[in-house]
């Protein structure tokens, strides 16, 4: 009959008395099937569904073919052996049972009730208004079903990664506790040859004893020596609640790897006493990831399949759903492939942006202390840099670097440990304060540099002379231009810095965007600093260069110190472009495009009080 029943089909009823009628598949006129019937359909009268709190279900049937009412119940081999008569238990039921269920196989118990003859021992109504109760007593054990879970070829790895990245990794399942530890060994969640302890309600407490030899154990001297023995601890269902009625689940939480027979208040439970450690969770049905450092500062994590998980989905900080079923709609996040790789996966998208989030976070730091010390340096100097330098620093570097920096990928390994969530942390504060120091005393030293030159001289130019409202005739010496290029170099090169890393993300360079930010701003600066005169130059505002060139040139002729007459008024060089410079200069024969026989000045005109010069080959 078992061998015939998985060919037949489970259609609604057209009769009120009847929920669902189970017919062959060759009396199924949606179906084609040459398979002649051998018996008539069986109606189905009542219908108990599966309850977690009962860990069983039932239902009770009308075969047509002998008029008789038959009830079925199947659930946990635990909760059939309390349903069942003593006498219809052989005696070896638990050992039996036991095995299987230490061997990986999930164990269903399958008990039946003859009700007897409709119309003569009982009728359909009587049935039909029975409690679950009524239903369900005086029901003899019928056998066992056996189910074998396989893990699935990438869990072993998914579990030793989370191992590697400072995860730890624990169960909470509604199977037999057994059957969890023989998982949990499988796929490497507990060592090989560790000692584990199985808790269960034993005359209204709570016992312990080994796994592997059934021996009672002391757990609180295990606990003591675990350093010396490992040893990992599993409790049922029953021994939680007990457990945390009495308080002692908070002294076992961070030793118990594996919770059985778990129901969704339970599991919910199981997840808040985490959250009160601070610590984290994942996995398969219902693995917990407990991500955790020394000071257990983490938020818990919570991965299931089911709907029975939905509770703890809810609950947990984080939430990611092994299906799009009822337990993706509470969580956060959701995948359609089972698999405790996506818990790997989200570890690592999770660290690597959290990191990210920090370089963002630190760059904009030093974007600001850079801007404060730039604008500080030019105050005292009483000068400016050039607009385009400005443009260059907020409306392209700035923007292009931020946007850069977030487009680094997760590493493809999971990281040995946590990236840093403390804002004000050391951490962060140290990797900050340290560039800030450098990127300061290199300008102040850059500056030092200047003032050594054989070519400068101090106070040529009077900067309250200008017009405040033509503050940018301030922008053109070499104080601004110095300060102003080497703060270009730092505020790019500050996003390359904070790009460094390979722990959570990948290398550096494969955030090409940033590279390529990077390579152009370094290119263009340093073409700056090093090229001869040129537009591009006199658009920026950066023309000192020939300044110096034209300075060494003229140091050593025979009338240098006359043409080091300091004039203290300023010219303006002609530009065919929207931009006209205007330079301090200690005395105009000091001052060119080039070589003295390139180029000379000549007097134009006097306009403001203010002398002007205009080049002219």
């Amino acid at each position: 009959m078992a061998h015939s029943a998985m060919k037949w089909d489970l259609v609604p009823s057209k009769d009120p008395q009847h929920l669902d009628t189970l017919i062959p598949a060759a009396l199924n006129p949606a179906k084609t099937s040459d398979i002649t019937p051998t018996r008539p359909p069986v109606h189905i009268v009542k219908r108990f569904e599966f309850v977690h709190a009962r860990a069983s279900q039932s239902v009770a049937i009308h075969d047509t073919a002998t008029n008789r009412l038959h009830m079925f119940t199947k659930g946990s081999f635990e909760r059939v052996r309390h349903l069942s008569a003593p006498d219809s238990l052989p005696p070896n039921y638990d050992q039996v049972s036991a095995q299987f269920a230490q061997e990986g196989c999930y164990v269903l118990s399958i008990a039946h009730r003859d009700l007897g003859v409709v119309g003569t021992d009982i009728e359909i109504e009587t049935v039909r208004g029975w409690s679950r109760e009524q239903l369900e007593a005086h029901a003899r054990f019928l056998g066992l079903v056996l189910f074998r879970n396989k893990l699935k070829e990438d869990t072993a790895d998914a579990i030793a990664e989370l191992k590697g990245g400072d995860t730890r990794s624990v169960m909470i399942t509604g199977d037999n506790a057994l059957t969890g530890v023989f998982i949990a060994r499988q796929c490497g969640m507990i060592g090989e040859g560790q000692r584990v302890l199985l808790g269960d309600v034993v005359a209204g407490g709570v016992g312990w004893r080994d796994v592997d030899n059934g021996e009672e154990v002391d757990v609180e001297e295990a606990i003591r020596d675990r350093r010396f023995k490992p040893v990992e601890l599993a409790i049922t269902g029953r021994a939680f609640e007990v457990l945390v009625g009495s308080g002692k689940m908070k002294e076992y939480l961070l030793d118990t790897r594996i919770f059985a027979r778990m129901t969704p208040n339970d599991k919910v439970k199981c997840v808040q006493l985490h959250m009160e450690r601070g610590i984290t969770v994942s996995p398969r049905p219902l693995f917990c990831i407990r991500t955790y450092g020394r000071l257990l500062a983490h938020p818990p994590a919570m991965c299931g399949d089911g709907g029975n998980d939905c509770g703890a989905l809810r609950a947990a900080h984080v939430g990611i759903a092994l299906s799009e079923a009822e337990a993706s709609i509470v969580s956060p996040f959701s995948t359609n492939i089972r698999s405790v790789q996506q818990c790997v996966e989200l570890l690592r998208q999770g660290r690597s942006a959290l990191a990210t989030s920090f370089a963002g976070y630190k760059f904009l730091i030093l974007y600001g202390e850079t801007m404060a010390w730039f604008e500080l340096l030019m105050f005292y100097f009483t000068v400016i840099a050039p607009q385009p330098i400005w443009i260059m620093i907020d409306g392209f570097i700035t923007v292009c670097m931020t946007y850069a920096i977030t487009q680094s990928q997760p590493a493809k390994v999971l990281g040995p440990r946590r990236p840093t969530a403390r804002l004000l942390g050391p951490y962060t504060l140290f990797s900050t304060i340290g560039v800030i120091f450098i990127n300061f005393w290199f300008v102040v030293c850059s500056i030092v540099w200047l003032f050594r030159q054989p070519w400068y001289l101090c106070n040529e130019f009077d900067g309250t002379a200008v017009d405040a409202s033509k503050w940018w005739l301030i922008g053109d010496n070499y104080e601004a231009e110095v300060i102003a290029l080497v703060v270009v170099f730092q505020f790019f090169n500050s996003a390359a810095i904070y790009n460094w890393g390979i722990i959570f993300r990948r290398a550096w360079w494969r955030n090409y965007l940033l590279v390529f930010f990077w390579a152009a701003c370094f290119v263009s600066t340093s073409f700056l600093v090093l090229a001869d005169p040129n537009p591009y130059s006199c658009i920026v505002g950066a023309i000192f260069k020939p300044l110096f060139y034209f300075c060494a040139r003229t140091k050593h002729s025979k009338n240098y110190r006359d043409r080091s007459r300091i004039f203290t008024d300023s010219i303006r060089f002609s530009h065919p472009g929207p931009i006209f410079p205007i330079l301090p200069v200690p005395h105009q024969l000091r001052h060119g495009l080039g070589p003295p026989r390139q180029a000379r000045l000549s007097p134009s005109r006097l306009e403001d009080g203010r002398l002007q010069f205009a080049a002219r080959a």
